[in-house]
């Protein structure tokens, strides 16, 4: 995930047209990086104050939904690309960023 510093900021701080681009022309490892920091954070390894626990509380289905196992590269792609996905996946890396 440290690999894709860069990238995280920048679907952080571009808008919602770029950050769908970006996510379907993105690598497999950098979905991968995104499903590896949504699942840390769903399983409460990164320490979240109170309004960021309620953010991730709120997009939890989703987030699980991109994060589940039994989902391809693709699948996961079509998630990210979606308006509940993409918005879910956008506040989760938001908070994820401060941690690295």
């Amino acid at each position: 995930m440290q690999e894709y510093r860069n990238e995280i900021n920048l679907i952080g701080n571009c808008n919602s047209k770029t950050q769908r681009a970006l996510f379907q022309h993105a690598h497999g490892d950098f979905i991968r990086a995104i499903v590896d920091a949504i699942w840390t954070t769903l399983e409460g390894k990164l320490p979240l104050q109170p309004e960021q626990l309620s953010s991730v509380r709120k997009n939890k289905l989703t987030l699980r939904r991109i994060a589940s196992k039994n989902r391809t590269i693709q699948q996961r792609r079509r998630l990210l690309c979606q308006q509940r996905g993409g918005n879910a996946a956008i506040n989760l890396l938001n908070i994820v960023k401060e941690h690295f």
